[in-house]
């Protein structure tokens, strides 16, 4: 059977591969227009997430600039509820190794919206009552902003 054309933009799903260093790609956990993320482990054994950009967009200088910027503006935000981006590689694949978080994504709690109140209780670190979000930091034309989408926003325990 041939890849469909979003299989081919995207390279289709890289469950298993090593990718720059040595990194062992495990389950894909989200996709998206521009790149897909997945489980790993380095030869160390360390889990991260891999941020890994499609073919297609690798191959658009600009597309390439403004994913490898994420990595930069993230970090410079160290703010708790932004993701640690910990590495990054431009080499024949182009990825970001993210800090990886254990939880849901608010996608899935909403999915299942006969357990949802009309209000959700959501903290802050530091708070004491609620959950704790976190989200992907996103680089959106060269401007920092953080994509608030429903399977971009984790609720951690």
């Amino acid at each position: 059977m041939a890849p469909t054309t979003t299989e081919t933009e995207t390279g289709g799903d890289r469950s298993g591969d090593a990718v720059g260093g040595g990194w062992q790609l495990g389950r894909l956990l989200g996709s998206g227009g521009m790149a897909s993320v997945y489980a790993a482990t380095d030869p160390a054994g360390r889990q991260a997430a891999i941020k890994l950009l499609h073919p297609e967009m690798a191959r658009r200088r600009e597309l390439k600039e403004r994913f490898l910027r994420e990595a930069y503006v993230a970090n410079r935000i160290g703010h708790p509820s932004v993701v640690k981006i910990l590495d990054h590689a431009d080499g024949p694949d182009v990825f970001l190794v993210v800090e990886l978080l254990e939880g849901e994504p608010l996608s899935a709690r909403l999915g299942r919206a006969s357990e949802l109140s009309v209000s959700v209780p959501w903290r802050a670190p530091g708070d004491a009552a609620g959950e704790r979000v976190r989200f992907y930091f996103v680089v959106r034309d060269g401007r920092g902003g953080a994509d608030w989408s429903a399977r971009t926003l984790c609720l951690l325990p």
